[in-house]
């Protein structure tokens, strides 16, 4: 059974009536509970369906927001207020640490809502490291719930970077508006994302707050002194450095901090909780961040630390006409993915396919259906297990810019154990030196930063986890890794041993590529 939308709430008898506001009106009286409780408004707007309304997390976030709301405007006043309303009042804001599919932008979206409902000429500035994390996923967010609520429908209009209040004489005082930061700019360049913007009843907000610089929160440390001003940070704590990481270490009692951990979410099925924990470990850095809601902690035999592989995210790296075009196969075995990547240069391509038929002839299939679409220079298959089958008829099949490149050989270079070592070193150094940029690929980026190595003993020879010991540890095995991997075979070894030195020619560049 459906609830019943907030017009027919405003007179149901089971609420409870303050004897002090008793004369006002209905309407009046709903006001005033919504304004202290942004739980209560939600819960009254939206047309929720038995069972449905915001999680346990949501709702001590939405009660904390009345909370600190309450006791700044309580201070500010000079009205009566308790100790915890001056202790919340002296607070910058609410920084929430939290896993992924917790629906923190679902979350923020509605106190947004909340705020230009309940408080007179009410503002609001959001800003977040990439304008996809504010177009794409914030205000989707505000699209949807407008679409699920008559009363936000009614009242509010959402534009592409601004949210209005849709009421006589409210359009140009009461709004939200998105700001990307400016992460590679001068800290005055930084600050100018929440700067500019002064109210008596504000709120700025930082989205994925881990991944912007110190200087964007300047103001929020010196220009807010309204009689109802804070700021909220949410976000994936992604790096053990930086504001965001502070606000919930030394800088701590600044501010009130929430933890919202992925494994405590009702609405995340233990299903996928388990999966992940199977595929990358409970107690790996992509686990601590994306799951529990905690920071990457630093473990020097991990292959590539956590920051390292966040910060090639998206990395501006400038393409050339030269760059050549290459292929990695790692050939699924006992249950393991087939995985095909594409690099261009140093650009990992965001198109990396899959196939999970142990059948030699299905994968031949799937690969020659994969590489018939592609116009690329040179690929490197691994030839172990049905890898040799899917090899062999490749071959058959007259394919002639696909090699076999068996890792389990020994290293040319007397630093590494085996070829497999130095190719996962390869991409290792890519990482440490800032030469590579990857897309966002939650697979791809646990299994860089899961994999371990052992540091050279008395050989002197680096070897890198086998999938053996990754199995032992109940992990899988790191197919878009391995795929990577393999296309580090290239340059002089690999024109040493093909015999291409001088014959090897590059095609023009197309326009479109699989990094496109």
């Amino acid at each position: 059974m459906a609830r019943k939308p907030y017009a027919a709430r405003q007179q149901e008898p089971s609420e409870r009536i303050d004897p002090t506001e008793a004369h006002l009106k209905p309407e009046e009286r709903l006001f005033l509970r919504w304004r202290r409780s942004p739980y209560h408004f939600i819960k009254d707007i939206i047309e929720w369906k038995e069972g449905e309304g915001p999680t346990r997390q949501q709702q001590e976030g939405l009660e904390m927001v009345g909370k600190i709301a309450d006791a700044k405007y309580k201070v500010n006043n000079n009205l009566k207020c308790t100790e915890e309303d001056k202790q919340l009042a002296g607070k910058l804001g609410i920084s929430i640490r939290s896993g992924h599919g917790t629906g923190k932008d679902c979350w923020l979206s509605w106190v947004y809502f909340w705020l230009l409902t309940v408080f007179p000429s009410a503002i609001g500035m959001v800003t977040a490291p990439t304008s996809h994390q504010l177009d794409d996923i914030l205000w989707k967010e505000f699209r949807s719930w407008q679409l699920k609520s008559k009363f936000l429908a009614e009242k509010f209009e959402v534009q592409s970077d601004k949210v209005f209040l849709n009421e006589p004489g409210a359009k140009g005082t009461r709004f939200v508006s998105a700001r990307t930061a400016n992460v590679r700019g001068t800290e005055d360049e930084q600050a100018e994302a929440l700067a500019g913007q002064h109210d008596d009843f504000m709120i700025l907000a930082a989205d994925e707050a881990s991944a912007l610089p110190k200087g964007t929160f300047r103001p929020i440390e010196g220009a807010m002194t309204g009689k109802m001003n804070f700021a909220i940070m949410i976000g994936n704590p992604t790096r053990a450095t930086g504001y965001f990481f502070e606000s919930h270490t030394k800088n701590r009692n600044e501010w009130v901090c929430l933890h919202w951990s992925s494994e405590e979410c009702e609405r995340i099925p233990q299903s996928i909780i388990e999966a992940d924990i199977k595929r990358f470990g409970r107690d790996s850095n992509w686990y601590r961040v994306r799951r529990l809601g905690e920071f990457p902690i630093t473990d020097e035999s991990t292959l590539i630390p956590y920051e390292w592989a966040l910060n090639a995210v998206g990395r501006e790296i400038e393409a050339s006409a030269s760059d050549t075009r290459l292929v990695g196969l790692d050939v699924g075995g006992g249950g393991d993915d087939s995985v095909m990547l594409f690099r261009e240069g140093n650009i990992v391509g965001d198109y990396i396919p899959t196939c999970s038929s142990p059948d030699t002839m299905k994968v031949t299939g799937w690969a020659m259906s994969e590489l018939a679409d592609t116009d690329y220079d040179m690929g490197f298959l691994d030839p172990i297990g049905i890898g040799a089958g899917v090899n062999d008829r490749l071959r058959e099949l007259g394919v002639k810019k696909i090699f076999a490149v068996d890792v389990r050989e020994a290293s040319s270079e007397p630093a590494f154990f085996r070829l497999r070592d130095e190719l996962l070193w390869k991409v290792r150094e890519a990482f440490e030196n800032g030469t590579i940029s990857i897309p966002n690929d939650d697979e791809l980026i646990g299994e860089l930063t899961t994999i371990k190595y052992d540091t050279p003993d008395s050989t002197g020879k680096i070897k890198v986890e086998s999938k053996k010991d990754m199995r032992a540890r109940g992990l899988r095995s790191p197919n878009k890794l391995d795929a990577l991997a393999l296309t580090y075979y290239f340059r002089e070894r690999a024109y040493r041993s093909l015999g291409k030195m001088n014959k090897f020619k590059q095609k023009p560049k197309p326009i479109n590529w699989r990094t496109m």
